[in-house]
């Protein structure tokens, strides 16, 4: 059994710390941005496991206060993050348990996290007795398909592929409402290292007669609600996209060459 512990941030490590948020983000910020959120009411848990520094989280203690002059103690939970050598391995939930643990033994009353509905933690926290209080429908208004689409596919960072698909090429299509129209914006990428790497192919090369081995075709809509499912196990995820292909939103084309991979030929 791995030698996995959680301690509290020490005094001198808050240039590790940055680089590590920096590493696990793919830029969090400088350290003029550190300075400003890592003021006194931070506090900063740091997860290591055989010596090695694998994750961290902090939790923001503050009074808030409420109608009728009253107050009490809240905590606002952010920044949690995980090395990416040891994602998938429930770093995340070890992390997740200590910072609330330590916010139930500091007094606050309430926690509050404010994460974006394209982020894992949107999902993931109501593992962890995170209920939704409110939150604002915001409508966006799309000026440039292309780089919303970015946007969202760039959220696949995280994403562990099975090592037997290593050198695929995918091709992920959604069509986008713009207020110019619909249109369809297509990406490559390859599978590295089991994850999905943006390839260097322009959009025009996608009708030059490039290999590709899957194809995924989806409105964008959906495509957003599937980003959101990758916290959840394996088995669940493989069958709620079965169902929207079922229901014609998520549309697939494998190539012979990826049948034989995943049939193991």
């Amino acid at each position: 059994m791995t030698n996995r512990k959680v301690r509290n941030l020490r005094s001198g490590e808050e240039k590790k710390h940055l680089e590590m948020l920096n590493l696990c983000y793919e830029f969090w910020g400088n350290e003029e941005r550190y300075k400003r959120f890592y003021s006194k009411e931070a506090h900063a848990l740091i997860a290591e496991e055989e010596g090695d520094w694998i994750g961290g989280v902090t939790a923001w203690f503050l009074r808030a206060f409420l109608k009728q002059e009253s107050e009490m103690n809240v905590f606002i939970s952010g920044d949690v993050y995980v090395h990416p050598d040891h994602r998938g391995r429930g770093v995340y939930g070890t992390l997740r348990r200590n910072v609330d643990r330590l916010a139930q033994e500091r007094g606050a009353s309430l926690g509050l996290a404010f994460t974006s509905i394209y982020n894992i933690p949107f999902s993931a926290l109501q593992k962890y007795g995170f209920i939704e209080v409110f939150q604002p429908k915001t409508r966006i208004l799309v000026l440039d398909p292309g780089g919303y689409f970015d946007f969202l596919v760039g959220q696949l960072k995280n994403v562990v592929l099975p090592q037997n698909m290593e050198g695929i090429t995918v091709e992920l299509t959604a069509s986008v409402k713009s207020v110019n129209g619909t249109y369809k914006v297509s990406r490559v990428f390859n599978v590295e290292n089991r994850k999905l790497r943006k390839s260097n192919a322009s959009d025009v090369a996608l009708n030059t007669g490039q290999r590709i081995d899957l194809r995924i075709s989806a409105d964008v809509e959906t495509l957003a609600k599937t980003l959101q499912r990758f916290h959840l196990r394996e088995r669940f995820r493989l069958l709620l996209l079965l169902a929207d292909i079922i229901r014609g939103r998520v549309r697939l084309r494998f190539s012979a060459r990826l049948l034989k991979v995943l049939l193991g030929l």
